[in-house]
Formats: C-alpha cells, structure tokens, sequence
C-alpha cells in the first residue's frame, strides 16, 4: 500500500512544527486542518494549551480555543473543544492538504476526534502531522502504525536530513 500522508515523531522542542512550517512553505495546495499553541508557564508550570485553524493561524488565544493545560504530571483537557472545533478543523477539501500539529495525549481523551483523525489517514486528501513521541497511547500507537502513514522520528541533529526526504513528497503534491 501506497503510503499517503507524512507523520513527524518527535518529542518536545524537537523541531516538528517548524519543519512543517517549512515543508507546507513549498505547498501550493491549500492547507486545513489545526494547530495547538501553548501560552507561558505560569510559577507552577502549568501552561494552556490552545487549538487554532491552519486556515486562521492568527486566532486569539480563548476559552473558545482552549483545549486544556499541563504541568508536565497533571493535565486537564476540554474534549468538547476537540469534539467542536478539532472535528470541524480536521474537514478538508480533496485539492488540499490536512496539517496536524501537534497530535499528543490530550487529543486521545476524546474518542470522536481520534476517529475523524484516523479517518483523514484512511482518506487520500495527504496530511502532514507532527506527532508526540508518547509511546503507550493507544490512539498514538494507530496513528504511528497506520498503513497509509509514513514514521519520520526527529531530532534536532536530523532536522536537515529529514527536510531533505520529505520535500519531494511535499512538491509532489502540488
């Protein structure tokens, strides 16, 4: 089978979102899908965590948006932004592109948005997705393990090489 869509795997500040960035910048097609932003860490490190069309990268930061917070142990999440806003995000038309960034533990707390994810990667409109390196997330391991879906792992050292490989997949889309 064909693998359709690219899927980057990396941890935290590994570089997936601006390798996205610069792959989508060589795209012609129009590009879907969604974004998170986080605000800055507050004194106990716990920091917000918002969702924002790829079509409107510039929405504010808002209860609307937000899909939550994390301090690196505890973590609350709004599935019904997910539900809302993730799903209607994820809607795509055929001659574009479906961006996905960041897929994480968050977005596995809502079972109607993990299944309109997995079903953009069952579909031929491509995605590019940044994924979290959080091995022992269920909805991670299917999305990691799909069949139409190509694994690049990242690290800061590999960021270049990596750009290198997918750019051609990226052009042919055009």
């Amino acid at each position: 089978m064909e693998k359709k869509h690219l899927l980057i795997l990396g941890d935290r500040n590994s570089g997936k979102t601006e390798l996205i960035l610069e792959l989508l910048s060589h795209s012609t097609r129009p590009v879907y899908g969604f974004y998170t932003y986080s605000d800055q860490p507050d004194s106990s490190g716990r920091h917000n965590i918002y969702i924002r069309s790829a079509r409107c990268p510039g929405t504010p930061m808002s209860p609307a948006n937000h899909i939550g917070s994390c301090n690196g142990r505890q973590r609350s999440v709004n599935s019904r932004i997910f539900e809302t806003l993730g799903i209607e995000y994820l809607k795509s038309r055929p001659e574009g592109i479906i961006l996905m960034d960041e897929l994480g533990f968050m977005e596995a707390s809502s079972p109607k948005f993990c299944s309109a994810v997995l079903s953009c990667l069952e579909g031929d409109t491509p995605v590019l997705a940044a994924v979290k390196n959080h091995r022992g997330t269920q909805f991670l391991e299917c999305v990691i393990n799909h069949p139409k879906a190509a694994v690049y792992p990242i690290e800061l050292c590999s960021r270049e090489d990596i750009h290198r490989m997918l750019l051609a997949q990226v052009e042919s889309w055009n």
